[in-house]
């Protein structure tokens, strides 16, 4: 996946998921490399997503991947969908999603997986709230 590509996915997060407030900064946070870091530390901490596209997941107290992956699974995704992961320490980078959930689920750590471009997004916050975002 190229730049373009992680910018394609950063596009359809913030115009899908991210509340009305926050979207002209984050929008504005995507022309240089710095720029980008700064968007990535900014979704995967603040997390300033729309509530009514949250979904809880439901593997409740269970950290396990695998119970993410199966919700996920269960709305489209696949465990080698290329993903766009977005983590609280400013990177940005692809990962296949079964990677990405068994690196960053459960870790509490604030991050971002993007998996289809504004339809599908797992979330996890620095608390270690877990939420699917999702958009018919």
């Amino acid at each position: 996946m190229t730049s373009e590509q992680i910018d394609a996915h950063a596009e359809a997060l913030i115009t899908s998921f991210v509340e009305p407030g926050p979207r002209s900064r984050l929008a504005g946070l995507r022309g240089s490399v710095s720029a980008r870091r700064k968007f990535a530390i900014e979704v995967a901490l603040r997390q300033p997503f729309r509530t009514d596209r949250r979904v809880p997941v439901v593997s409740g107290t269970d950290p396990a991947p695998e119970a993410v992956l199966r919700q996920l699974e269960a709305l489209g995704a696949a465990a080698d969908t290329p993903c766009v992961v977005f983590t609280v320490d400013g990177n940005a980078f692809v990962q296949d999603l079964r990677s990405a959930l068994d690196e960053h689920a459960g870790q509490a750590g604030g991050v971002v997986v993007s998996v289809a471009p504004g339809a599908l997004v797992y979330t996890e916050s620095e608390r270690g709230d877990r939420f699917v975002l999702h958009r018919l």
